[in-house]
């Protein structure tokens, strides 16, 4: 007997598109619906899917396909990137179970190993920053003036590698007071102020 497979790959338009061979057609119309509860648009060949609305739908997805015993196919980008969601996903929840950060005399190392970063950590930011280095995504929303801007900058240093956005035209201005004089190896402005 032919197997009902769910297929899931790339389309052209970088939209993921979700078919199906041999479902059932109550099946079809169960995980149809939960797509377009999430954003997804039919279309002649099934569903599309913003890269975002199928990881917003990509658990429950995952609960319909086993409650049916239906087995999924992927080409490799998708499978990369529900991979990433399902580690993201087991990270969020390990973060909300153990709420403990890395020890801070880890942090205060890792932020100034390469020596760029010369400015000194309130005891606030060094408490911010052990959590959030544990995290693979964070955010801080303190008040103005809390020290937002150094702890990102902070972070940047000891994560090395990753890129930053810099949202603000202010946080250009405050570089130099985190990171010393030295030159920054690419900051383009892409708009706003000079």
């Amino acid at each position: 007997m032919p197997v009902a497979t769910v297929r899931l790959q790339h389309a052209a338009d970088g939209d993921i598109l979700i078919s199906e061979e041999r479902l059932p057609e109550g099946v079809w119309a169960e995980i149809g619906s939960l797509l377009l509860s999430h954003g997804a648009s039919p279309s002649s060949q099934g569903y599309s899917l913003t890269v975002l609305t199928l990881r917003l739908a990509a658990n429950e997805l995952g609960e319909v396909l086993l409650r049916h015993n239906i087995k999924p196919s992927y080409d490799e980008s998708t499978r990369r990137l529900l991979r990433a969601h399902i580690s993201e996903f087991q990270a969020r929840i390990q973060a909300e179970q153990d709420r403990s950060g890395l020890p801070e005399s880890e942090v205060v190392r890792q932020v100034t190993a390469t020596g760029r970063f010369t400015r000194a950590l309130t005891n606030t930011q060094r408490r911010d920053l052990t959590r959030l280095l544990r995290l693979p995504h964070g955010a801080n929303f303190s008040v103005p003036g809390a020290g937002k801007t150094a702890s990102l900058l902070a972070i940047y240093e000891a994560s090395r590698g990753i890129k930053m956005w810099i949202g603000f035209w202010l946080w250009l201005r405050r570089m130099p007071f985190c990171r010393g004089r030295t030159k920054f190896r690419c900051v383009t402005q892409l708009i706003g102020r000079s």
